[in-house]
């Protein structure tokens, strides 16, 4: 399993991986960035039957999807009016 993070698509800062197994086969994996309260989770609950390591990896490939999107191409601003 690849549990390697891009950075924090908000901010760009580090982020972690932190997977509790907890009782009653409830498993709860999160990513939190270092910089800026973003934060992701899988957990048994949105994934009913799911073990730890497939929560795990499920959390990280949702973290460090990107959108492919470019940006909206519109009329060059009038001269004199910065947006």
């Amino acid at each position: 399993m690849n549990t390697d993070l891009k950075p924090c698509p908000f901010c760009g800062s580090p982020a972690s991986l932190t997977a509790l197994n907890g009782t009653n086969h409830y498993a709860f994996p999160y990513i939190e960035c270092g910089g800026c309260p973003a934060r992701m989770t899988h957990d048994t609950y949105t994934m009913p039957g799911a073990k730890l390591p497939d929560l795990m990896e499920a959390v990280v490939a949702n973290w460090n999807r990107r959108s492919e999107t470019k940006p909206k191409e519109g009329p060059e601003p009038e001269e004199g009016n910065a947006q």
